[in-house]
């Protein structure tokens, strides 16, 4: 069992677009979770207004126990100055820090969108689990292409649901 569940949110919970409905089965996920005790939090790479604005259209800000959005990412560099590569990352200690959280009680669930959720995870010794991107449209063969190493698309005749991580954490 977990202590902490940080999920991403476009993507992950809504559609990469923001339209209506949100993932099937997130808001059970989230209550029998929240029921066990364990802590929910949303982090998003998302400005901090329209995610105020989407929480407020989806009614789901009682669904978290805390949001972080694009203000809480950080700049992580790998390497020295001259080969170093830098990664923005969802700086997924903070929500550690907030509950108390060791990062080996704690679980990352994303879309994986060019490989930011994770490298996050990764990067915070948290453990992962990817899911589809959930989206209305079909990826164009360059967004498929781009993000073929990181993002896996939802299948239309079995679409991902929260409710098959039910009681499996």
């Amino acid at each position: 069992m977990v202590d902490l569940i940080i999920v991403d949110l476009y993507g992950t919970i809504v559609k990469t677009d923001g339209r209506l409905p949100i993932r099937d089965g997130f808001e059970e996920f989230s209550q029998f979770y929240r029921e066990q005790g364990v802590k929910i939090v949303l982090f998003t790479d998302g400005p901090e207004e329209s995610t105020i604005r989407l929480l407020d259209r989806f009614s789901l800000w009682d669904e978290f126990d805390e949001v972080y959005t694009e203000e809480d990412l950080t700049l992580v560099d790998y390497g020295d100055f001259f080969t170093g590569i830098s990664y923005t990352l969802k700086n997924l200690q903070k929500p550690c820090n907030k509950f108390s959280t060791d990062p080996t009680n704690a679980l990352f669930i994303g879309d994986n969108n060019y490989g930011r959720d994770q490298r996050s995870a990764d990067h915070y010794e948290i453990r992962f689990i990817k899911v589809p991107q959930y989206r209305d449209e079909i990826p164009t063969w360059h967004e498929r292409d781009s993000t073929k190493d990181y993002v896996d698309f939802d299948d239309s005749k079995n679409p991902f649901s929260f409710i098959s991580l039910i009681g499996q954490l």
